[in-house]
């Protein structure tokens, strides 16, 4: 059986002479293969733990041995391309122009024998809470250090100065790279706030073309930007820093080194000063000078956010270990530092069997998932009225009553695990799953059984997240280790810190489930704040990857989730571990144009995805929820599903399974063999969708075709049978699709399922059964809206025309909401399309021609506004004008209560409507507020 080994980041290929050359030769069958699984090529040196014995290995364009257990490699790589090391009886030495040698304090470097630089290194140590970068670069001197070099070339150095106690290595590569570690620890034992910082003073004799990658943005020049965009929690600063001295290139690529971690108080563990080390810039003629700083400022950091606290040293004894790699290079192509940069800080993954080592640069395929958690997301709130005995106002609320009855919601599980595996999704997050002990034990075990099944009959991984007791952890693991192949321990624990008895909890947890599931892989989650899990490993709590959630949050640095995605897969590798992005997605676009939100969207998760430094990411969460009350709870920045409540595909979606199908693995169903269908009507009751099964396969395969479809409608292939597909060829056909009596209007989705060569394809269709909304004859809420020409609502529109739903530019959050209510309930009561927006975002045809639902007061509407609607103080107001209803009043509050009334009276007789399978309660507006109560976990 195959496992994961962790690399050594920091060793060399040693110079070895011809005599130590001559080992003999191991095994024919034993191997090392190296996959640079970046789109551009590489360069240099890889270093790993290996179980292959002593020898010398060599392939095309890469040479290296392994001695007691590490291989020292290194490699010419093209983009996306691999190189395999056979064992040799004896190779020639490597040799090259890069030279470097200890000369007083500091470190010479030679090439061809002329002298290119010098390095210099000095340690910053300022009392008091005020110093920046500049204090700390401008008074430091030289430290006084003494190295010794060995047999191989390594340089090996200490001195301490100001408390601390500084080990550095420097190992070179004659091929031009240059590998340092340093360890800086605290050796007083004063805990006093102070600025620290390592710095190396680098100086060549010009400094030409200098320019970086600053938190994942390209910037010429040596001036940092001063503006922190966006989460400066997973900031890193600079990434790498490359320039020209005569005919030589230079670039420093930066490692990443989790922040540390302080006791707040007895068992209390937090964080400290960042996220991460920052690596900071400064120039002075021909000298660069680059400052690791430990322990300093957070100008983008809300005091107290997270716990963290600015200028916080490290605890006496405990190392903080950088490093960082020089390379050097005369006209290197143009993706050499980003390859410089990711290979020797990002993604690195060894898989070892009994003969082979592969080593991995870059994640060669990723994972999709998603979260799917219908027990909570399939409950309603509408402030007015809600879901009956829901148990809170925010995310994420669970009804005991609604979920007793979950074979109700059966086929629309169904359903949307097709959708989710063919989107190409192979994971599915069961979130919050403590929440089922509400239930009765028997049935809620009974509803895990059945998603369970579910997911095993497609192919379906399941994370679950949870809390509980040791034996509710082994239970599930236990009885669903074929499935549920990740658990996360109570999730997002890690982000406020630790707590006192949190280590031994997690700890009994993680041994109880890895007892009965060794295999499946137990792990906690933080939120980038990666120096968490070298304190759990200090209070000895086991893990097996290291488990992340991230956001973008508003428009602008969106380049920061590449260095982010980077550094988690970093720290990762140096703690023989994997990470898994668990929960990403953006927040702040809410009142985006769909076609500006699309556009945002792709650059978010692309600039996640392009480092492929991600070998797991799950999407949070699947599909629109109306779980949360939209006046207290719902904040007006979410909506980042990529499907409609309808379950039919947001814009966004199709940029999703784009990037899907471009990095997931090779032999995924959803590149083997996609499917295509087209979006059709209904027509008295029968509809029919072409769809085309394309063979991406490099061999001829047979596939037999089926086609699959819950509650109220049927499906068939058309004709049905086998069909042989030639490489690059298509098969096409047609699916019917027939409503059973008394079918309502709405969404239904339909699937064609491939079977080949013991997989199966799925492809996902979708059919509108289109009617007008079919609104109850009185109001909800009576005593709360009017209606000023009658309450009738059946003929307030022509429901025929195009509809767009519109709040105002800067409406109020509330407002905002009832118009994503409105939108999601009418779009899939109706089956019709409709559109969302601010009314700046209304295209000229429907402001000429279509219809127009207007959502706000006069004043936060401009549209409502030219309407002059006569309102009473207090009550909503529900007015029809032409082609336009209003749903307004003189406040947010009964503009809310307008637009539920008006919600409620069709919502209720619609087909995905939960309140028409539960009924309803009256909601916190009506007095009825929630009191919390403290769930048991199982």
């Amino acid at each position: 059986m195959s496992h994961p080994m962790n690399f050594r980041r920091f060793a060399i290929l040693p110079l070895l002479a011809t005599a130590i050359l001559a080992i003999s030769c191991t095994a024919a069958a034993q191997s090392i293969v190296v996959r640079n699984n970046y789109e551009m090529p590489y360069s240099g040196p890889i270093t790993f733990h290996t179980n292959l014995p002593n020898g010398i290995y060599a392939g095309k364009g890469a040479q290296g041995c392994i001695t007691d257990g590490t291989a020292y490699i290194t490699a010419a790589l093209a983009a996306q391309s691999r190189v395999e090391l056979k064992p040799r009886t004896a190779i020639q030495p490597q040799s090259g122009p890069l030279f470097v040698a200890p000369e007083g304090n500091e470190i010479k470097l030679s090439w061809n024998s002329s002298e290119i630089g010098r390095i210099g290194l000095a340690l910053a140590v300022i009392p008091g809470r005020t110093a920046k970068i500049d204090n700390g670069v401008s008074p430091s001197q030289a430290l006084d250090i003494t190295f010794t070099k060995g047999s191989d070339g390594t340089l090996k150095g200490n001195a301490a100065t100001g408390g601390y106690d500084l080990r550095i290595t420097f190992k070179p590569y004659a091929g031009g790279w240059m590998d340092v570690s340093a360890e800086v620890t605290n050796i007083s034992a004063g805990k006093n706030s102070a600025y620290v910082g390592l710095i190396r003073k680098i100086t060549t004799t010009q400094i030409n073309d200098p320019h970086m990658r600053w938190n994942g943005q390209f910037i010429a020049g040596t001036s940092e930007p001063t503006r922190f965009v966006g989460s400066s929690g997973i900031d890193h600063c600079i990434d790498w820093c490359s320039w020209k001295s005569g005919s030589l290139s230079f670039t420093v690529a930066n490692g990443f080194t989790p922040g540390i971690t302080i006791e707040r108080e007895p068992g209390r563990w937090v964080d400290a000063n960042h996220f991460y080390v920052w690596e900071h810039l400064r120039a002075d003629k021909n000298s660069l000078f680059f400052i690791s700083e430990i322990a300093g400022p957070d100008p983008g950091q809300k005091e107290g956010y997270t716990g963290i606290k600015a200028y916080t040293q490290p605890l006496r004894g405990e190392p903080v270990k950088l490093h960082w790699r020089l390379a050097i290079k005369p006209s290197p192509e143009p993706t050499w530092e980003e390859s410089q940069f990711l290979t020797s800080a990002g993604y690195r993954r060894v898989t070892s069997g009994a003969n082979t080592a592969t080593v991995d640069l870059g994640v060669p395929y990723v994972e999709f998932g998603t979260s799917y958690f219908p027990y909570s997301t399939m409950c309603e709130n509408f402030d007015y009225y809600r879901t009956p005995r829901i148990d809170r106002e925010g995310w994420w609320p669970f009804s005991p009553k609604m979920w007793e009855n979950w074979r109700a919601f059966a086929p629309q599980m169904r359903t949307d695990l097709r959708i989710i595996k063919s989107m190409g999704f192979e994971w599915v997050r069961m979130h919050h799953l403590e929440l089922l002990a509400g239930m009765d034990r028997k049935n809620a075990l009974a509803f895990i059984d059945f998603y369970m099944n579910e997911c095993r009959k497609l192919g379906l991984k399941v994370l679950i997240d949870t809390a509980g007791s040791p034996q509710w952890f082994s239970y599930l693991a236990g009885r669903y280790k074929d499935v549920a192949k990740r658990i996360e321990i109570e999730n997002e624990i890690l982000i406020p810190g630790i707590k006192p008895g949190d280590p031994e909890r997690w700890t009994a947890c993680y041994r109880a489930a890895k007892e009965a599931a060794p295999t499946t892989d137990i792990f906690l989650t933080g939120c980038e704040n990666m120096g968490m899990f070298d304190r759990l490993t200090r209070l000895g709590v086991p893990y097996d990857r290291l488990g992340y959630h991230t956001y973008r949050h508003g428009i602008g640095g969106e380049e920061t989730l590449n260095s982010a995605a980077v550094a988690a897969a970093g720290c990762a590798a140096d703690r023989d571990a994997a990470p898994v992005l668990s929960e990403f997605n953006w927040k702040m676009l809410t009142r985006l144009s769909p076609e500006a939100r699309t556009k945002e969207w792709a650059l978010i998760f692309g600039n996640l995805l392009k480092p492929r430094a991600t070998p797991e990411l799950l999407q949070f969460q699947w599909q629109e929820t109306m779980s949360v009350n939209p006046r207290t709870s719902r904040q007006g920045v979410r909506h980042y599903e990529t499907i409609y409540l309808d379950r039919r595909p947001k814009p966004e979606a199709f940029e999703l399974m784009k990037l899907i199908r471009r990095y997931s693995r090779t032999d995924a169903p959803i590149r083997e063999l996609p499917i295509t269908i087209k979006e059709t009507i209904f027509a008295s009751g029968k509809a029919r969708a072409a769809f085309t099964v394309k063979n991406m396969t490099s061999k001829p395969v047979t596939v037999k075709l089926g086609a699959e479809c819950f509650a109220d409608a049927v499906c068939k292939v058309i004709p049905p049978g086998i069909r042989s597909i030639k490489p690059g060829a298509s098969a096409s056909g047609a699916v019917e699709i027939t409503l059973k009596p008394g079918a309502m209007p709405g969404v239904y989705h339909f699937f064609i399922k491939a079977e080949h060569s013991g997989k199966a394809s799925y492809g996902w269709g979708y059919a509108s059964n289109i009617a007008d909304p079919r609104f109850d004859p009185n109001p909800v809420i009576s005593d709360l809206v009017e209606y000023p020409q009658g309450i009738w609502l059946d003929n307030a529109l022509d429901w025929s025309r195009p509809t767009c739903v519109a709040f105002g530019p800067d409406a109020p959050i509330v407002e905002m909401e009832m118009a994503y209510i409105v939108f999601n309930t009418l779009q899939s009561a109706t089956g019709r399309t409709l559109r969302l927006c601010s009314t700046a975002d209304i295209p000229a045809n429907m402001l000429q021609t279509g219809n127009l639902i207007l959502i706000g007061t006069p004043k936060s509407n401009p549209l409502i506004a030219q309407e002059s609607p006569k309102l009473n103080p207090g009550k909503g107001t529900i007015i029809s004008s032409a082609n336009r209803l209003l749903l307004t009043g003189d406040s947010s509050q009964p503009v809310e209560a307008a637009s539920i009334d008006f919600v409620l009276r069709y919502w209720k007789n619609a087909k995905d409507s939960a309140l028409r399978v539960t009924d309803m309660e009256k909601g916190a507006a009506l007095g009825n507020k929630i009191t919390p109560a403290k769930v048991n976990p199982l």
